[in-house]
């Protein structure tokens, strides 16, 4: 009876060592200027609200810092329903393999799109319009349950030895 419950235990620990949980968010940061066919250019309103927001992302060790950093401006324009994020301040910690950023900055929503007008041309021509950067989180990569599986099956292997003493 003691043997059936261990090995019951040792499969249910195993089966817990292998779940695992990826959340990945995709977020855009001012530097506007699309790439693409352009068939006219289009203009638009930035409304930008003077109260800042934050945002958090924690990730493990193999994520870069450059990733946890675009899910907090993600996470931020989530909570505030916007589109840009202005002036993004970052406050990264790492302790134990864990990174944490706290993003914040000014909620920035694009309002009254219309087409270019030669008005428009010469802010075009100053080079006020800038390039967008859009950043897309890589896969994490997957982490090897060999390490678990063995760690596993040496625990079992040392409870049975163990029971055969007693």
């Amino acid at each position: 009876m003691k043997v059936s419950n261990f090995f019951l235990f040792a499969l249910l620990a195993l089966f817990a060592a292998s779940c695992s949980t990826t959340t990945t968010m995709t977020s855009k940061r001012m530097d506007i200027y699309g790439s693409g066919v352009i068939q006219h250019p289009v203009v638009a309103e930035l409304d930008v609200k003077d109260i800042k927001v934050t945002g958090n992302a924690q990730s493990s060790s193999t994520s870069s810092v450059a990733d946890v950093r675009n899910n907090a401006i993600a996470d931020a324009l989530k909570n505030a329903n916007a589109d840009v994020l202005i002036e993004p301040v970052f406050e990264t910690e790492t302790r134990q393999g864990v990174t944490s950023v706290k993003v914040t900055g000014f909620p920035g929503t694009y309002t009254g799109f219309r087409l270019a007008t030669p008005e428009d041309v010469p802010l075009l021509d100053m080079g006020i319009l800038q390039k967008a950067t859009v950043a897309e989180p890589q896969e994490e990569k997957k982490r090897s349950n060999t390490g678990a599986i063995l760690g596993s099956l040496g625990g079992i292997a040392l409870i049975v030895l163990l029971l055969q003493v007693i």
